[in-house]
């Protein structure tokens, strides 16, 4: 089945209800689920993103009656596309990739001729690091800066901590490296136990790394979910006065990697290499060959992927003011996976067994995932 990205029901309106609470300004609609376990006005608020525990990978590696099934609430969906680099901007900035312009992993900057990897801080197809200022110009605001304002909308005994599992960014706050869930685990009970009024935001990254190994299905990735699972269960049972809020940045799909070199009547049409995700691609066409694009295309590729002008593209990015670099990085067309099929197109091809950035199900839907603990009367009384 196919998803589209639902700006209304998202991971960015997660941290829309997340900036309610603490009474920052926010762009997108808020969850009323979530809106309500909020005001209930917990001492601690941890939001946990498990990056590749999509609902349909939870339907498949958890048992039912385990704690990450007992708690779910509902479903959302990701952003698009639903890559690492626009979801990790889309939950920090709490805007889609419209507006803070991270539309991809592979962006081209045309005002130094370079496709910039935004992962690997590189050029594309090389090992030659670069500076062009990609970060600087696509940089935004996150959620900790507000907690860093002073004034009336700062709550009065606010600390807040990232949580990470990779030393991949840095954000406005304090920046805590975890190698292992244990860790994390074990971090944010320390957090929870020395201070009240904490915010503590964790990005995961193991297991999308396990499904991009394994597939969707394997042994390993069983494992490691009813490990993460268990760790999860352990620490609701040790908090108090705490919510607990888990989600994803995306799901996966099982997908085959084609070569778009083997397709020499297509590749002829590209004004320059495509970029952003493998499963969804921004093609720059040359002006004479446009139509034979298309034809091209949905000859080779029509039953795994939808084909969007750049006029209807637009609307899968988000609702509001674009980006100044967001038009740049929108082609002709953009390409989103339906099916089981992801795009090569640098220089060696990708062993990935799963794949996310289209829109299905499978990619689109993650988890929202409630745990309230029990609430202290000291804090209540407080209130």
């Amino acid at each position: 089945m196919l998803c589209s990205p639902n700006y209304g029901n998202s991971i960015i309106n997660v941290i829309s209800s997340i900036r309610r609470f603490y009474r920052f300004a926010y762009l997108y609609p808020t969850i009323e689920k979530l809106d309500i376990a909020l005001d209930k006005n917990y001492s601690n608020t941890i939001v946990i993103f498990i990056d590749g525990m999509g609902s349909d990978i939870l339907r498949k590696n958890v048992k039912n009656g385990d704690f990450l099934k007992t708690h779910k609430v509902s479903d959302i969906t990701s952003v698009f596309p639903s890559g690492g680099v626009p979801a990790l901007a889309s939950i920090l900035s709490g805007v889609a990739p419209n507006e803070h312009g991270n539309l991809g992993r592979l962006l081209y900057f045309k005002e130094f001729g370079v496709t910039y990897d935004m992962y690997a801080k590189k050029m594309w197809r090389t090992d030659i690091p670069v500076n062009i200022g990609a970060e600087t110009t696509l940089a935004f605001e996150d959620i900790f800066a507000d907690f860093s304002v002073t004034g009336k909308n700062r709550p009065s005994r606010r600390t807040d901590t990232f949580v990470l599992s990779d030393d991949i960014l840095h954000t406005s706050t304090t920046q805590i490296l975890c190698k292992s869930f244990d860790d994390i685990c074990r971090k944010l009970s320390d957090i929870s136990r020395s201070a009240a009024d904490t915010f503590s935001l964790v990005y995961w990254t193991g297991t999308a790394n396990t499904i991009r190994a394994g597939g969707t299905s394997s042994e390993e990735l069983y494992r490691e979910l009813s490990g993460i699972n268990n760790s999860l269960q352990t620490l609701c049972k040790t908090l108090k006065d705490t919510l607990v809020i888990i989600t994803s940045t995306s799901g996966f799909i099982d997908s085959e990697t084609v070569d778009l070199a083997d397709f020499p009547a297509l590749c002829d049409c590209f004004y320059m290499s495509p970029i952003l995700e493998p499963r969804a691609a921004s093609f720059f066409i040359k002006p004479d060959r446009l139509e034979s694009f298309t034809y091209n295309f949905s000859e080779a590729f029509g039953k795994e992927f939808l084909l969007y002008p750049k006029s209807e593209a637009v609307r899968l990015f988000g609702a509001y003011r674009p980006h100044f670099k967001t038009d740049d990085f929108i082609g002709d067309f953009i390409a989103a996976a339906t099916g089981k099929i992801s795009l090569s197109y640098v220089a060696k091809r990708r062993t990935a067994k799963a794949f996310t950035g289209g829109i299905t199900e499978e990619e689109m839907l993650v988890p929202l995932i409630i745990c309230s603990t029990e609430k202290a009367i000291e804090y209540e009384a407080l209130i």
